[in-house]
């Protein structure tokens, strides 16, 4: 899931995945790129691992939508 200034609505997605997805599917990883986010996206992700489990990775440079997807495909 690639994640750029996504704040507030990345937890909430993740809550929805983990409820509708990794509660039936539980070998199921979730992977979040975030791609360079300023404003905190990777803190509030790191804070909220208890109730919303997901491999974060962060590339070296921000480099849009696509190459995030790509590192969260290869990170797979």
């Amino acid at each position: 899931m690639p994640a750029y200034n996504e704040g507030e609505g990345l937890l909430l997605a993740l809550e929805e995945v983990r409820d509708h997805v990794l509660s039936h599917v539980p070998t199921a990883e979730v992977i979040v790129v975030d791609d360079g986010s300023p404003d905190g996206t990777r803190d509030r992700l790191e804070a909220a691992q208890a109730e919303n489990p997901a491999r974060v990775i962060q590339p070296p440079a921000n480099g849009g939508q696509g190459a995030a997807q790509r590192a969260g495909l290869d990170a797979a």
